[in-house]
């Protein structure tokens, strides 16, 4: 679990480019995330930031390490949707013509309960 909790404060610090703003973007307070990469540093030995009193940069060891840090934290993230069915679940636009009596009085109540079921849908209807 800490090696998870690692990685996540690694790749958020690459990617907002500072520790106050990483820590902001994980709820946790700034010594914690700093202890989190410390111990990350000290379990590789290797410095994975070259930091200044403004900013954090990447080392080339950072550079190479977080390459992969994304890709298993994005492998994770898919095989958690995976496990739980979120494949499943219907996502997207759904867009819907039809004759303006035929629209009102079947499509619209039936497009309304759809989205009800399923909000990851946006719902586009035209009745010409």
């Amino acid at each position: 679990m800490d090696r998870f909790r690692e990685l996540t404060a690694f790749v958020t610090v690459a990617e907002a480019g500072a520790f106050n703003a990483a820590a902001r973007k994980l709820n946790a307070s700034p010594p914690a995330v700093t202890r989190l990469i410390n111990g990350l540093e000290a379990r590789l030995g290797v410095q994975l930031f070259t930091r200044t009193t403004r900013q954090v940069a990447l080392t080339e060891a950072g550079a190479r390490l977080f390459a992969d840090a994304e890709r298993i934290l994005g492998d994770l993230a898919a095989a958690e949707a995976s496990a739980t069915g979120a494949h499943d679940v219907p996502q997207g636009v759904l867009r819907v013509t039809a004759p303006v009596q035929f629209g009102q009085r079947f499509i619209g109540p039936a497009l309304r309960a759809f989205i009800d079921a399923y909000p990851a849908v946006k719902a586009e209807a035209l009745f010409v």
